[in-house]
């Protein structure tokens, strides 16, 4: 029988570009890109420096550019695989992180999990953000909604 792999999704709502370009460039620096695809108008992303990611992204159409990634540090979690989302719409830009729920368990508290988040959060310049399981919007399977705690308190009873 095939295991069930859950996802988290982190999402940072309504999040500066140059915030999230900066960001990219982070974990560009410190983990291995595996893939990436765009759903816009643009056919590529240029990667090479923050200048040219920022125009990339900014003067594309609305969309989405999603970036597979292995071995990230999520503010000193090892995690082996992170998708990482840019939502573009009205000129408007949503972040989203997507995590292997069975693998961040096994590292840090859910509560450690939100200290990280948060601290992300400020570093994105951005007070809404939420975590749940995929996909986050559904308010029934959040975990923690910026500094609250969500109806999921807890891991949840997979693989218990």
């Amino acid at each position: 029988m095939k295991e069930v792999t859950e996802i988290l999704e982190i999402v940072f709502e309504r999040v500066q570009l140059d915030k999230i370009v900066e960001f990219l460039i982070r974990v560009l620096s410190s983990s291995t890109l595996k893939d990436y695809n765009i759903s816009t108008d643009s056919s590529e992303i240029n990667l090479q420096s923050k200048e040219k990611l920022f125009s990339s992204i900014s003067q594309s159409s609305d969309g989405a550019f999603y970036f597979n990634f292995l071995d990230y540090s999520l503010k000193d979690i090892l995690l082996s695989n992170l998708g990482i989302q840019i939502l573009k719409y009205n000129n408007v830009y949503d972040l989203n992180l997507s995590i292997d729920e069975k693998e961040i368990r096994q590292k840090v508290s859910i509560l450690d999990l939100q200290k990280r988040v948060a601290s992300l959060a400020e570093e994105l310049k951005t007070t809404c953000y939420y975590c749940g399981y995929e996909p986050a919007m559904d308010e029934e399977t959040r975990i923690f909604s910026g500094g609250s705690l969500g109806p999921l308190k807890d891991w949840g009873n997979m693989d218990k």
